[in-house]
């Protein structure tokens, strides 16, 4: 079976911790699977690169959290709408990057382990993944 992973990060936390388990007992089971991340070179990448993992990395791609401010200005307003639009169009990125990588790599399932990134969710739906 083909699975693909897709991760928010890559530093040493609870959920890479437990992504990076996941992805080795199914390395171990037989599986081929590859692995969505946001940088190189971290604690995700040198551990998915040590069990054999394809790895998926190109650009940083945003998280969908935003902090509301209602206290503030008119230049910080100006600010956070320049940032907002700059967010929505390095999310439209990361779909067609996510899309490019799915109809390449044909996987059966596509894991996310957070909520941080929902990306693959509407391209799944629209595979019927």
């Amino acid at each position: 079976m083909k699975i693909l992973y897709l991760s928010h990060c890559t530093g040493y936390n609870g959920s890479t911790i437990a992504l990076l388990n996941i992805v080795k007992e199914m390395v171990n089971k037989g599986h081929r699977v590859g692995l969505i991340i946001p940088e190189k070179d971290n604690f995700l990448y040198t551990g998915a690169i040590s069990f054999g993992v394809e790895i998926f990395s190109s650009f940083t791609y945003p998280m969908i959290m935003e902090m509301p401010d209602f206290n503030c200005g008119i230049v910080k307003r100006i600010k956070r709408t320049v940032n907002v639009f700059l967010l929505i169009l390095g999310m439209v990125k990361a779909y067609i990057y996510v899309f490019i990588i799915i109809s390449k790599y044909k996987p059966d399932i596509v894991h996310t382990n957070t909520s941080a990134v929902d990306y693959a969710f509407q391209i799944c739906r629209l595979k019927r993944i």
